[in-house]
């Protein structure tokens, strides 16, 4: 059986996230869907790439990028800064290497159409870390939706709330991004996964302090129509005290209603308006389904236990792996990426503009 090398583009926070689904897969998995070794890691400053390789059981590590490619590597895992992911993307490609790719994909949308020109013919599973739509409780939300049994979105509401522009307390990647770059495009994946494609948007910013330099945005409000009819509001924001990482979806169709927390993602709240009202409210009501631990794939811990915010990165890791096993395409996708960028660029520039954007 082939034994996959794995590489790591920067060792930070998600760096950290996606090592720990290669060491944590098999306790919750039953086993790796493929057999992998960790081969190389890259980071700075030297002594981080050392500590990574040491630490984390890497065969070796490197500062210099075109060294970190001669490994003969099967899979790369671009945890790096926004600006590095393109340069690094199409290396892997062009090696025929399988790409997983944190979002954003790049910094603007015509980078990401490099992109989408470099993936032409070639036969490698590629992913982009939308990891959000990997929690339970929002695939069992797309069944409900997808299954026609609460009829088609009409409104919906997304938001994406944190304080760590107030309290400092994320890595300096996301501190310096912008509202709609680091969270909206979770944002815009969760309405393009549970509702199809955008139709068009219109897009207000913020920021704490209006004499600052605005080079990224506190918080960022838009209104959005959905090709299938439904219009709602994305929003979110970095300024928002009490918010640790608060990630609201609630979704209104014709005969019911969906809402989930991410950040409380053990439970999905269903509103099914075929249920019959009566006396003291019959059977009709919110009720809310026991998501929790129930990826049919999982053996372990039991079913009662909650996935934690690792438990999306874990399940989309798990994915991809699978797909490489499976040699079938993975969604999300680098072109899936390339779509939100589109959308991102949409909200910065009708932001801007004042006007609405057309997707």
């Amino acid at each position: 059986m082939k034994t996959y090398n794995v590489g790591i583009v920067g060792f930070g926070f998600m760096g950290k996230a996606h090592t720990y689904a290669y060491k944590a897969i098999p306790f919750f998995y039953g086993n790796l869907p493929i057999d992998i070794k960790l081969k190389a890691v890259w980071t700075l400053p030297e002594d981080a790439a050392k500590k990574a390789a040491e630490e984390f059981g890497f065969e070796t590590w490197t500062t210099d990028i075109k060294e970190f490619f001669e490994n003969d590597l099967d899979i790369v895992h671009i945890c790096s800064p926004n600006d590095t992911h393109k340069e690094v993307i199409l290396e892997a490609l062009k090696r025929n290497i399988h790409v997983y790719c944190e979002k954003p994909l790049t910094d603007k949308y015509e980078d990401s159409l490099e992109i989408l020109d470099a993936l032409k013919g070639k036969n490698v599973v590629n992913r982009i870390g939308f990891h959000s739509r990997f929690y339970p409780c929002a695939i069992r939300a797309k069944e409900i939706i997808d299954s026609g049994r609460i009829g088609k979105p009409i409104g919906f509401h997304i938001r994406y709330y944190t304080m760590n522009r107030l309290e400092g307390t994320a890595s300096p990647n996301a501190l310096a991004t912008g509202a709609i770059i680091d969270l909206g495009c979770h944002l815009a994946d969760m309405a393009r996964y549970l509702m199809g494609d955008f139709d068009s948007l219109f897009a207000d910013v913020k920021y704490l302090n209006e004499n600052t330099a605005k080079s990224a945005e506190d918080a960022f409000f838009a209104i959005v129509k959905m090709k299938n009819g439904a219009e709602g509001v994305i929003e979110a924001s970095k300024i928002a005290y009490g918010a640790n990482n608060e990630y609201i979806v609630e979704i209104y169709c014709e005969k019911g209603a969906l809402k989930f927390d991410i950040e409380n993602p053990d439970w999905l709240l269903f509103y099914d308006a075929n249920e019959e009202p009566g006396p003291y409210g019959g059977n009709r009501g919110y009720k809310k389904i026991e998501c929790f631990n129930r990826y049919p794939e999982r053996s372990f811990p039991s079913p009662r236990h909650s996935p934690g915010w690792l438990g999306g990165h874990l399940h989309s890791i798990y994915s991809f792996l699978k797909a490489i096993k499976e040699n079938k395409a993975a969604a999300p996708s680098l072109e899936d990426g390339a779509y939100i960028q589109n959308v991102l660029d949409k909200l910065v520039k009708s932001a801007k503009e004042k006007r609405w954007m057309t997707v």
